[in-house]
């Protein structure tokens, strides 16, 4: 479900409209985060779908998998979980 913030074209600028999208939270999460603290929107701002590599470290012994996940490809020059982040906080906001 999204919701549009904002009319069509309100912006003048061609910057697209903020949109809240609803947010549900990755599998890995079940039973480990209460349930109210999970957001109910977010607004997109990231690309999604920024790759995972596995990363080998000197020193770390073979069996153990290191892997690091490329948020500084997320599309904007804040980088990083910054923009993750803002996207729960402008939903919140907008909400």
């Amino acid at each position: 479900m999204e919701r549009e913030v904002g009319a069509e074209g309100e912006n003048g600028g061609g910057e697209r409209d903020l949109r809240l999208e609803r947010y549900e939270a990755p599998a890995f999460c079940a039973g480990r985060v209460r349930a109210e603290a999970v957001p109910e929107f977010r607004v997109a701002l990231a690309m999604r779908g920024t790759p995972v590599h596995a990363w080998a470290l000197e020193g770390v012994p073979a069996q153990v998998r290191v892997s690091i996940k490329r948020d500084d490809m997320t599309g904007s020059v804040l980088g990083g979980n910054k923009v993750r982040k803002l996207e729960f906080l402008l939903a919140d906001a907008l909400a």
